[in-house]
């Protein structure tokens, strides 16, 4: 006998907008290797962008309870992310298609378990659209967990709350009519395809919306309000700090930031640029304001050609208040060096205001080491990475860089090199111009030296190296004279104005 028509055709990919046709073919043709295929290819192309924007963010803590560099750290990382999206799409289709046949046998139904997996498996195909969609709001807005449902209406949720919203996702609801209209398409009585139907699919949504709320939270919270700041204009800073801030705290800062601004563009010769500086009273204030999930200890914020966000002095016990005015100085720095310093890369603008704010010490040195004990030998190529600069570990890098030039080729070849890019020269021809060297021997250089700092460290057997073994008290200073004592915190935080001693 000739085989009927809808059973001789197999489901093909252009079915998926022709859903009748995509059923019938799927009746005499259960297959769901296709669209378990793309759910999966969907499913690693997101764990791999969200995967590169959390990993600055989870690093930190990671590391704190890891014995591996951060190299090997995010290889396993990376490694857990793929093997994760390569099975867990496979499992639960399998087990949504399990759930959904079983509960179709206890309603009265009847449709053989291949069916039902291919029709959960087509349906999915929704899910991998989802699945892009989320991509590209990752890429857009550089959050890794964007949400599709109404979730993102209101920001402090329960887990049950977070259940509920989970099951306003388009794409989810979408899967569940294409399972419906599947099973009433093969003829299942309507109040059992509306029982075996949605209800796998939205106790799975539910229980996954319920799970991440509980998890690590890498969105922040709502904007704050800073219609109440006070302002000290101090050319060319202008400083806004919360209402709570002594008045004598904030004109300090803004006055020794904007002299360490004026004094690194008299050296270069640049004019200095108008920068508003905003400060917040606490870390996650910073975080809600900058709409970013911020490193501890980066208490600071680009938002703009003239604008700064940073957390006030003294409010972390991560930071102390000594650093943290230092960080609101090196930012404020950066932000100044950046446009007249050329084309100069990330880690240049960077080491530079690091070494103008931060003198060296035996400290700087053993966080230095620290660095290279668990992330290994760095590479030129590490130094301009974008995301390397969301961690602690970005400036000090990128200091180290800038110090070894300075200690094997002199303050004035670094003090032309940043002279030359301010008058429009390329870094590269700057750097060869006064040091005859390609960024390539610069690299080897840099790399000879850090295995150096590694020998001494495993040399001494776990004891901290004296300042004399690393050279870190004879370095020469990088541009600038470190900032007078006096223009810096006292002992105990607060900021005293400069010339009247600590």
């Amino acid at each position: 006998m000739t085989p009927a028509p809808h059973l001789a055709a197999r489901p093909r990919l252009s079915d998926f907008v022709r859903p009748r046709t995509l059923f019938a073919a799927l009746d005499g043709a259960p297959t769901f290797v296709l669209p378990m295929f793309a759910l999966v290819v969907a499913a690693l192309v997101y764990t791999t962008v969200a995967g590169r924007i959390a990993f600055p963010m989870i690093a930190p803590a990671m590391l704190s309870q890891a014995t591996v560099t951060e190299s090997e750290l995010r290889s396993s990382f990376q490694l857990m992310l793929v093997v994760g999206s390569s099975i867990l799409p496979i499992v639960l289709t399998f087990l949504l298609g399990a759930v959904t046949w079983i509960l179709l046998r206890l309603v009265g139904g009847s449709r053989p378990y291949s069916c039902i997996t291919s029709l959960v498996a087509w349906s999915s195909l929704w899910i991998t659209l989802g699945l892009l969609a989320k991509t590209a709001l990752a890429w857009i807005t550089r959050l890794p967990d964007p949400p599709l449902n109404l979730s993102f209406l209101s920001d402090d949720l329960s887990p049950g709350w977070h259940a509920i919203f989970a099951l306003t996702n388009p794409f989810v609801i979408l899967a569940v009519i294409w399972t419906v209209w599947g099973l009433r398409e093969w003829g299942v009585v309507a109040w059992r395809r509306w029982i075996a139907g949605p209800l796998p699919w939205l106790a799975m949504t539910a229980a996954i919306g319920t799970l991440s709320a509980g998890g690590v939270r890498l969105t922040p919270s709502e904007p704050v309000d800073t219609s109440d700041y006070s302002t000290y204009d101090i050319e060319p800073i202008t400083f806004r700090c919360p209402p709570q801030a002594k008045k004598q705290e904030g004109e300090t800062i803004a006055k020794i930031t904007s002299g360490v601004v004026q004094g690194m563009a008299e050296k270069l010769g640049f004019t200095a640029r108008p920068i508003t500086v905003v400060a917040f009273p606490d870390h996650s204030s910073l975080e809600r304001a900058t709409g970013e999930f911020l490193h501890v200890q980066v208490v600071g914020s680009i938002r703009g050609k003239s604008l700064l966000y940073v957390e006030m002095p003294g409010t972390s016990a991560a930071v102390p208040s000594t650093t943290g005015l230092r960080e609101i100085m090196r930012w404020a720095l950066i932000m100044e060096l950046a446009p007249n310093q050329s084309d100069a890369p990330r880690w240049w603008v960077h080491g530079l205001a690091h070494a103008r704010v931060y003198p060296p010490s035996p400290e700087l040195e053993s966080a230095y080491q620290s660095i290279l004990a668990r992330r290994g030998i760095p590479s030129y190529e590490n130094v301009l990475d974008p995301q390397l600069f969301l961690t602690p570990d970005g400036p000090l890098l990128a200091r180290a860089l800038v110090d070894h030039l300075a200690f094997f080729y002199g303050i004035d070849a670094v003090e032309a090199i940043a002279k030359d890019l301010a008058s429009g020269e390329t870094f590269r021809d700057a750097l060869y111009a006064h040091t005859r060297l390609t960024t390539s021997a610069l690299e080897a250089g840099w790399q000879d030296h850090a295995r150096t700092l590694l020998e001494i460290e495993r040399e001494s057997s776990g004891e901290a190296a004296a300042p004399e073994d690393t050279g870190a008290s004879d370095r020469p200073r990088v541009v600038v004279e470190p900032i007078p004592p006096d223009e810096m915190p006292s002992e105990d935080g607060a900021p005293v104005p400069p010339g009247s001693g600590n």
